[in-house]
């Protein structure tokens, strides 16, 4: 696999400007995941904890993920349909093994 960058985005300024949404709907749906008891287990394991107290925590705040490449354009975008659905790994493996990947969301 060739190396690819991960960008985090405390600010939700990507966020923003791709028009990620809070949703308290999509948020409860999350408890009926397939993955949600798997995830759960995993933070818990993982020793993670999530500061609510943090101004800016939005807990109905949906994941997305996006695949730019080289030159900056969208290869591929996933928009959650829960808080633990994430963009497909195999997805991900595939554009990093490709020519040219150099950023990662």
């Amino acid at each position: 696999l060739k190396h690819i960058h991960v960008i985090s985005d405390p600010e939700k300024e990507l966020y923003h400007l791709y028009g990620v949404e809070s949703s308290i709907i999509k948020r409860m749906s999350t408890l009926f995941s397939s993955k949600y008891a798997s995830h759960l287990k995993a933070v818990k394991e993982l020793g993670l904890q999530v500061n609510k107290e943090e101004k800016d925590f939005d807990q109905n705040l949906i994941p997305a993920d996006f695949l730019i490449d080289a030159s900056q354009q969208l290869e591929a975008v996933h928009y959650g349909k829960n808080l633990t659905d994430r963009m497909d790994e195999e997805l991900i493996v595939n554009f990093a093994e490709a020519e040219e990947p150099t950023l990662s969301r």
